[in-house]
């Protein structure tokens, strides 16, 4: 995944095919907080944040913050 961080996570949510309110329910991270993660107003979601929101997207951590693979 390449972009931003909104970027990759609305990026991500897409991929999975889920709407803001599956990834809400899924998580306990409410729809308002995802948007704003994924528009770039919040720039700094907790690891705890980012470790729910990875588990529900099938993806790693490592892939939305946007680490270098090998």
């Amino acid at each position: 995944m390449t972009g931003t961080l909104a970027e990759r996570l609305s990026s991500a949510r897409a991929d999975a095919r889920l709407s803001l309110r599956d990834v809400e329910k899924q998580t306990g991270v409410s729809k308002g907080n995802l948007s704003k993660m994924e528009s770039g107003q919040q720039t700094n979601p907790t690891l705890d944040t980012l470790t729910a929101l990875a588990g529900c997207y099938g993806v790693t951590v490592g892939a939305l913050i946007g680490e270098a693979t090998r």
